[in-house]
């Protein structure tokens, strides 16, 4: 798979694809992450190239972070030092990539190639379980190995991996991993770990053995995108209108304990999930979105969105934040022990949006209030869970004070501290929801104009 020329019908399919997948990309508040691994020569490098030179040329802003391999000076490839290094050296790289401008994050080997490799050793008894178990918990950890969203993972037959090594070559001696002992072991050691990871990852799994340059490419660059697009466009918490009307909204807003506590017992029995371009169309149903109001001993923290691309929230500001509830939320709930799907889901958003590690023992067990404004239809599809979420006091407050976070090329979120008794009410450009926050619970009596809509 080195030289190829997909046709005119291809890649103008494919290029139709990526204009619906950009804007959705700029909704997302993180670069959605794509690693590539496999076997040598499988066409890991030749995909990489041509996938990201497709990005950027669709006006999609791309970062691409190569192998490391190639550069390690440690030179022997079975020893666990090469291995940890090349993993050590991919996930720095990863974690300073997520700190850029772009919208995709492109691996040319990453955590889940370091999972492979780490396996490849223990068939060669160059590592001990033990320690194998220690390495794969650390870059198995959530703050990291959740930030994966696309594991492509290539494969190639041995002997067809070594014609492909010698092609225009004037030799023929195998190299210490271009061998067909080593290559049928990595391929079981990747075969293993598609097993193991498959829910832990979103896969990819193709065997370029009988394809063509231009078939492997083509057909690897029709699934990333799929993949792509069913992620960006997520699965969402949602519930029946019907069913919140049943509930006594004074205000906007429920505060009594009991009936918040009876409110969220039903929200967790009548959740549905839905893609979040379905629900949007569909005014009988209404978004739940947990967010969090940031305390730091008697200051409160405010957010201002700058630089939305169509303008209606450029400006606005807001003393929350959080988001939709995902799949993924549910998932790490059950996987970590977390309470409920609120909390995994604020504890995602937090370290998203404003790179806060959120213990979740830090949240009270229950929202301070419950927000639903029916007066126009978009406000109406969207209940806020309010909690209050207290920043240690040793922790400094220029983590967050005159802080700007990128969430994208285009938009970004500037945060600062504002005193509690200090003019509360003269925040400009408030939103509804902070309006009614404010109102409940500091006794202002700020007018709300919900034609402006929510931050969503």
């Amino acid at each position: 798979m080195t030289d190829f020329s997909p046709s005119t019908q291809a890649i103008k399919r494919l290029a139709d694809i990526a204009t619906d997948l950009q804007s959705k990309l700029e909704e997302m508040k993180r670069p959605l992450v794509i690693e590539f691994a496999g076997t040598p020569k499988a066409g890991k490098t030749t995909c990489v190239n041509a996938i990201a030179k497709f990005f950027r040329r669709n006006q999609i802003p791309l970062h691409l972070v190569t192998e490391r391999a190639s550069l390690c000076p440690i030179h022997n490839k079975h020893h666990l030092y090469f291995n940890a290094w090349t993993g050590a050296t991919s996930l720095a790289q990863l974690l300073e990539s997520l700190e850029m401008r772009s919208n995709i994050i492109m691996l040319d080997r990453g955590i889940f190639d370091t999972l492979v490799w780490m396996d490849f050793l223990r068939t060669w008894h160059s590592i001990s379980p033990a320690e194998l178990k220690i390495i794969e918990e650390f870059f198995l950890l959530e703050p990291w190995s959740s930030r994966i969203d696309i594991v492509v993972a290539l494969s190639v037959d041995p002997q067809v991996a070594m014609k492909r090594e010698f092609f225009n070559q004037i030799t023929d001696v195998p190299g210490s991993i271009m061998n067909i002992e080593t290559l049928q072991n990595y391929n079981k050691s990747l075969k293993n770990a598609l097993q193991r990871f498959h829910d832990k990852y979103h896969l990819i799994d193709i065997d370029t053995t009988n394809k063509s340059a231009e078939e492997g490419v083509t057909l690897i660059a029709d699934q990333v995108l799929s993949a792509a697009y069913q992620l960006v466009d997520e699965e969402v918490a949602v519930v029946e209108r019907d069913f919140l009307s049943k509930y006594e909204f004074k205000g906007s807003i429920i505060k009594r304990a009991d009936q918040i506590v009876s409110l969220l017992e039903g929200l967790e029995k009548h959740i549905i999930w839905m893609k979040r371009t379905a629900a949007e169309e569909n005014l009988s149903l209404v978004q739940v979105i947990p967010v969090a109001v940031i305390r730091r001993n008697n200051e409160i923290l405010v957010h201002n969105i700058r630089g939305e691309k169509h303008g209606r929230l450029n400006t606005r500001n807001s003393i929350w934040a959080g988001g939709h509830i995902r799949i993924s939320d549910k998932v790490n709930a059950e996987r970590y022990f977390v309470k409920n799907i609120f909390h995994s889901c604020l504890s995602r958003e937090l370290d998203e949006e404003l790179k806060i590690r959120l213990w979740i023992n830090d949240l009270a067990s229950i929202p301070l209030m419950i927000a639903w404004d029916t007066s126009v239809p978009r406000s109406a599809q969207h209940l806020g869970l309010f909690y209050s979420y207290k920043l240690n006091e040793k922790t400094p407050k220029e983590v967050l004070h005159l802080r700007e976070f990128y969430e994208s090329k285009s938009k970004s979120l500037f945060t600062h501290f504002r005193p509690i008794d200090h003019n509360l009410e003269k925040i400009p450009n408030l939103e509804p929801w902070s309006i009614y926050y404010l109102n409940a619970y500091h006794n202002l009596n700020i007018p709300v104009d919900t034609q402006q809509g929510l931050l969503f």
